[in-house]
């Protein structure tokens, strides 16, 4: 491999949601200032993915939403609710929709360069950052990647997995007015299990079976759950509709430290860099968040932290329910299902975007079944007083 023949004030290795946000960031921050380059295997947008979110204060200007929902539904054997937003939108994005905005937006900038590559390493340096592509070397002063791995896989006991099918009708209406947030009325597969189901129009609906467990599923399991449960609660089989789409995803439930450790010149983004609520998977308003408080570093001449977007307080309940998730997930419909039976909608979105208070958490969290998380309490003891969360 030939010594380093061109070098940028910053390279983005990774143009997914992470990579893009983050240079759109930095130029609305600071123009002009620096180089950038761009680099990832391909540029092409898949929509491969569906990003939900219901605050858009750090929605990027040119992303469009894709559909907008005021009615949020949670469903259990005990409990089933469906109810109007009054404080919040639950809002989606698609994958590919949102690489093409951005792309499109990014490409007025003539301080921007794009380059499909294949990365083969990122290398940290004191003063610098290396990217090896096949048969060069490229140096930047900052390298922001998300495609190397996870500095977490040795911790990761309890992942969130999915498979979704989205279905077209061929023939009559569903109502395509509320998100089904969590539906636990399937089979739980010895773990914690339920539908999530967005309707995008009468005709058109994305239904992921997900679970936290340790154990991934095959592609048949998945899609045997999900028939059952479009028979179920639908009265569709497969005659009836054609499968458009299918997505899959699995996201790590780790909880991170407050400071995201990185090297000195190669920072890692998005879920690298442990943004992802660890006990919902949520990812897309936090990667922005993140990206703008990088962005404001760099334009006022500071080395840029990634930090955990969770309050103390906020990481100390998600240790506690991980470890339920783990080790006593039988307890985790009764957990949802107290949940949404004693508390409204809006109030949960809030919790769940960490934007309550003090007392509205003791509100919240006593509606909840208290032995689960006393046990949870006892064996995280002394993990919990060295605050080591």
């Amino acid at each position: 491999m030939t010594q380093s023949s061109r070098s940028y004030d910053i390279i983005i290795a990774g143009a997914g949601c992470a990579g893009l946000s983050l240079a759109w960031y930095i130029t609305k921050y600071t123009g002009k200032t620096f180089s950038i380059l761009i680099l990832d295997a391909s540029f092409k947008p898949a929509n491969n993915k569906t990003w939900c979110f219901w605050d858009d204060q750090f929605l990027p200007d040119p992303i469009q939403i894709y559909k907008s929902w005021d009615y949020l539904s949670f469903g259990s054997e005990r409990h089933q609710v469906t109810e109007l937003l009054s404080d919040h939108r639950y809002h989606c994005v698609r994958s590919g929709d949102y690489s093409e905005q951005m792309i499109n937006d990014l490409l007025k900038w003539d301080n921007i360069e794009w380059e499909e590559s294949a990365v083969t390493n990122v290398v940290d340096f004191q003063t610098y950052g290396e990217v090896h592509l096949p048969g060069e070397k490229i140096r930047a002063d900052y390298v922001f990647q998300s495609i190397f791995g996870n500095r977490f896989d040795d911790e990761i006991s309890l992942k969130q997995h999915f498979l979704g099918w989205e279905i077209e009708l061929k023939d009559g209406r569903i109502d395509d007015s509320a998100v089904t947030l969590m539906d636990f009325r399937t089979d739980q597969k010895n773990a914690t299990a339920f539908m999530y189901v967005l309707p995008y129009s009468p005709n058109k609906v994305l239904v992921e079976y997900t679970l936290f467990s340790t154990r991934l599923l095959s592609d048949h399991e998945y899609e045997q759950e999900i028939r059952a449960y479009l028979k179920k609660w639908y009265d569709l089989t497969e005659d009836d509709f054609i499968v458009s789409r299918v997505e899959r995803g699995m996201i790590p439930m780790v909880q991170h430290p407050a400071v995201i450790q990185n090297g000195n010149r190669v920072l890692e983004i998005g879920q690298l860099a442990g943004v992802t609520k660890p006990t919902t998977g949520y990812t897309f308003n936090r990667i922005h968040r993140v990206n703008e408080q990088i962005a404001r570093a760099l334009s006022d001449g500071k080395v840029p932290v990634v930090y955990n977007q969770s309050a103390a307080r906020f990481r100390f309940y998600d240790l506690l329910l991980l470890d339920i998730l783990v080790n006593d997930a039988e307890f985790s419909e009764q957990i949802f299902t107290s949940l949404f039976r004693s508390n409204k909608m809006d109030r949960i979105l809030k919790f769940l975007d960490e934007k309550t208070e003090v007392p509205d958490d003791v509100r919240i969290l006593a509606t909840l079944p208290f032995r689960p998380f006393l046990k949870a309490l006892g064996k995280n003891k002394s993990q919990i007083l060295r605050r080591d969360f």
